[in-house]
């Protein structure tokens, strides 16, 4: 009876495992939690837009993603005013 117990317990753990590495199918992608930052996507950013910018509290502070988001957008745009 022991001996059923033993293999039944490596079959999940066997199961569990081929979950995990993706030998059972993929998992879907992951959907970010949180809305990025709201900025126009019509038109140039404004001073006003970037102070009305609000990041997402994680773990360790701000989203990172959320900043490089911003980041990159006020970057085309003062290139664009400075051509």
């Amino acid at each position: 009876m022991p001996l059923v117990f033993v293999i039944a317990a490596l079959a999940v753990v066997l199961l569990v495992a081929l979950l995990a590495v993706g030998r059972m199918g993929a998992m879907p992608q992951a959907r970010p939690d949180v809305a990025p930052p709201n900025l126009p996507a019509d038109r140039e950013v404004s001073a006003a837009d970037v102070s009305g910018v609000r990041f997402a509290v994680g773990l360790r502070g701000y989203r990172m993603d959320q900043v490089d988001i911003v980041l990159e957008r006020l970057a085309v745009d003062v290139h664009e005013k400075d051509v």
